[in-house]
Parts: C-alpha cells; sequence; structure tokens
C-alpha cells in the first residue's frame, strides 16, 4: 500500500519470563495511513504498546515485518534502526523514565 506510513504483517512479540513464555502480539497486520489520525486501542494486556514499540524501532518482534516510510525495519540492524528513528520519528512513551 502506497499511502501507507507504517505497516506489519504477521507480527509475533513474545517476551520470556521466569514464569515462561508470553505472548503479547500473534500474528498481527495493520496498515497506518499517511495523513491520517490512526488509533490503537484495547484492553490492558492487549499489546498496543508492543506494537507501537516494534513500529517504532524499539523492540525487534519475534517474527513477522514492520515497515515504517517505506523502510523494513525488521532488516535492519540495530545502529541503522537508531539512526532511522532519530531521523524520521519522534517517539514520547507512557514512562517518562523511557524517554
Amino acid at each position: 500500500m502506497s499511502d501507507a506510513a507504517a505497516r506489519c504483517e504477521d507480527l509475533v512479540v513474545e517476551y520470556r519470563t521466569a514464569a515462561g513464555a508470553s505472548l503479547a502480539l500473534a500474528g498481527v497486520s495493520a496498515s497506518f495511513r499517511r495523513g491520517r489520525l490512526s488509533v490503537v486501542a484495547g484492553p490492558s494486556g492487549s499489546g498496543k504498546s508492543s506494537l507501537l514499540r516494534v513500529l517504532a524501532g524499539l523492540h525487534r518482534p519475534t517474527s513477522g515485518v514492520a515497515v515504517v516510510d517505506g523502510v523494513e525495519l525488521t532488516r535492519l540492524r540495530r545502529g541503522a534502526v537508531r539512526r532511522f528513528r532519530r531521523r524520521m520519528m519522534g517517539v514520547v512513551l507512557q514512562n517518562p523514565a523511557d524517554n
């Protein structure tokens, strides 16, 4: 989709904890159109923050594809993702200490 500012395909995010694996996203696909306001809503623990952290290049998914402004973040090395994020986006996280 050419008017997509960001999109993801079959995104899976799994966190490892002492109690075992926790699945935050299971095969999520979405597209966010350029120039439009998009809302990601859902109950606590539904994966909203995980989705946004992947699209911001702050977290690498377990599997799937994340594309922002035509750049596939999931193919870039960490340093390249960091440079892309610094140049192309602003991120304000919920916890001020994380900003």
